[in-house]
């Protein structure tokens, strides 16, 4: 997948530690973003997937 590698620092530089065990228990999701800086499950492992609510869609993007 694209970006999908692990950075060793944030855009602070503060350590980042990435999730160690690489499986996904059942019933849990692994949450990936394709943005390159992204805090997602690369970093904090799966989540249980009852706790997602939706999708979210973006609803207005204004372009710098």
């Amino acid at each position: 997948m694209p970006n999908s590698g692990v950075r060793s620092t944030d855009a602070e530089d503060r350590p980042l530690s990435p999730f160690a065990s690489g499986q996904v228990p059942p019933g849990s999701v692994f949450l990936h973003s394709p943005f390159g800086g992204s805090y997602d499950s690369r970093y904090f492992g799966p989540l249980p997937a009852d706790g997602i609510l939706g999708l979210a869609a973006s609803v207005f993007v204004l372009a710098p």
